[in-house]
């Protein structure tokens, strides 16, 4: 399961570090961009299968991040997406 969670952080970071230099709107789109891809990876690759209420999960994470402007912003929603599935390396 490690590799699992250093391929989410390697493309949460690749997110972050790909949304310097944007307009607003464009942050927008890569908050939106980096929630969605977080909670696909996670549902394709979970910790304990079969286990997860994947329509609470996305909303709470979607709700975290409602008003991020930023990647920066939106860490705290993938901090409670890492939280909701029982994984405390990535919180």
């Amino acid at each position: 399961m490690k590799i699992t969670i250093k391929k989410l952080c390697v493309l949460t970071i690749a997110a972050f570090m790909l949304s310097f230099g944007k307009a607003s709107a464009q942050h927008t789109n890569s908050v939106r961009q980096l929630i969605d891809t977080s909670l696909r990876f996670s549902k394709k690759n979970p910790l304990y299968s079969g286990q997860y209420d994947w329509n609470k999960i996305a909303d709470s994470a979607r709700a975290k991040a409602l008003n991020a402007d930023a990647i920066k912003e939106a860490l705290p929603a993938v901090q409670l997406l890492y939280q909701l599935l029982g994984d405390h390396h990535g919180s």
